[in-house]
């Protein structure tokens, strides 16, 4: 076997790989429980991210919708994101509430029957996303917006938390 025919299987695994891991189509549902994507080896920045989750108000009542904002804080854009909405006071417990009409996106099942995260559709660069998060019939209490924002493979912030939101 010659060198052109390794070079010809190494180029096929390559794309492969990136084709397995790169996930532009949205965060799979077993990314839920860390929020964090399967980017070959790469990790998380650890500087403050360029990118935010900002609610719409700080207060609001029992199964009203909110609507939520993801934006760049700088020039920077991002290509991916993962938003979820929880518990402050019991971020372990998962996702709550339901989330819809997102408006550069979909939604997933983080937990099976409810609609409770939002993800990107493509890896186009993106500076603002907007959703809609409704709060449970049956909850109070403080929640908090974590999203996973991915500017490229090897650049993502990982549970970039929001101000957080009263519900009474």
């Amino acid at each position: 076997m010659n060198a052109n025919f390794f070079a010809a299987v190494l180029l096929m695994l390559s794309a492969f790989v990136s084709i397995v891991y790169g996930l532009p189509t949205g965060a799979p549902t077993t990314a839920c429980k860390s929020m964090t994507p399967n980017h070959l080896n790469y990790r998380p920045q650890t500087s403050a991210s360029p990118f935010r989750t900002v609610p719409a108000n700080t207060l609001m009542a029992v199964g009203e919708n909110l609507d939520i904002l993801l934006e760049t804080t700088a020039t920077n854009q991002f290509r991916g994101f993962l938003t979820m909405a929880f518990d402050a006071s019991n971020t372990g417990a998962g996702p709550i509430g339901i989330i819809s009409s997102v408006s550069d996106g979909q939604v997933i099942e983080c937990t099976a029957g409810f609609l409770n995260a939002a993800t990107h559709v493509d890896n186009v660069d993106k500076s603002q996303v907007s959703l809609v998060w409704t709060a449970p019939a049956d909850f109070t209490g403080t929640v908090v917006f974590w999203t996973t924002f991915v500017q490229a493979q090897d650049i993502f912030w990982v549970q970039v938390p929001s101000a957080t939101v009263t519900v009474a």
